[in-house]
C-alpha cells in the first residue's frame, strides 16, 4: 500500500503515510492473532476509501478500454449492399 500512497516529488513516502501503514500492519497482526476482534472505526473508513478508489480505477480502465475498442472498430460506419 505504501508503494502507491504519499509519494513526494523525490519519490519518498511521507511520514504520515508511513505511520498509517505501520498502524495498519499492527492491526493486521492483532486480527490474525484474534480473528474476532472488532476493527477501529478509522480502519473501517480507510478500508472503505481504498476499496472505493480501486473500484473507480477499475471502472475507469474498463471504460477507457471499451471506448478505445469502439473507436478502432469503424466497420459499422460503412453501408454494405444488400442481396435481394
Amino acid at each position: 500500500m505504501e508503494q502507491e500512497l504519499g509519494k513526494g516529488p523525490e519519490g519518498k513516502t511521507s511520514v504520515p503515510v508511513m505511520s498509517a501503514v505501520k498502524e495498519l500492519e499492527h492491526q493486521k497482526r492483532r486480527m490474525e492473532e484474534r480473528p474476532g476482534i472488532e476493527l477501529a472505526e478509522r480502519t473501517k473508513r480507510l478500508r472503505q476509501a481504498c476499496f472505493k478508489a480501486s473500484y473507480k480505477k477499475r471502472c475507469q480502465r474498463q471504460t477507457n478500454s471499451n471506448h478505445q475498442e469502439t473507436e478502432g472498430d469503424n466497420s459499422g460506419d460503412q453501408l454494405l449492399p444488400m442481396a435481394l
